[in-house]
């Protein structure tokens, strides 16, 4: 019997990619083709903010501050 094919596309971490891919291939009823596409614009752009948050969270890690005690907790 043959039936219409689907087109999925599924977006995995990098490190899982090959496991993933693997996985659904010995289920034996998928054919795998990988896009070598370049990230579209709305992808960069998000993609610059999470590696500039990362950053800003990287140096905020390595300020030493004083603690201080909080106005309710002043007597």
């Amino acid at each position: 019997m043959i039936v219409p094919m689907k087109k999925y596309t599924f977006l995995s971490f990098y490190k899982e990619s090959e496991a993933f891919t693997k996985d659904l291939m010995d289920l034996g009823v998928v054919h795998i083709v990988e896009s070598e596409n370049t990230p579209n614009k709305e992808v960069q752009k998000l993609t610059l903010r999470l590696k500039n948050a990362r950053t800003v969270l990287k140096g905020l890690k390595k300020r030493k501050v004083k603690q201080r005690k909080m106005a309710h907790e002043v007597k």
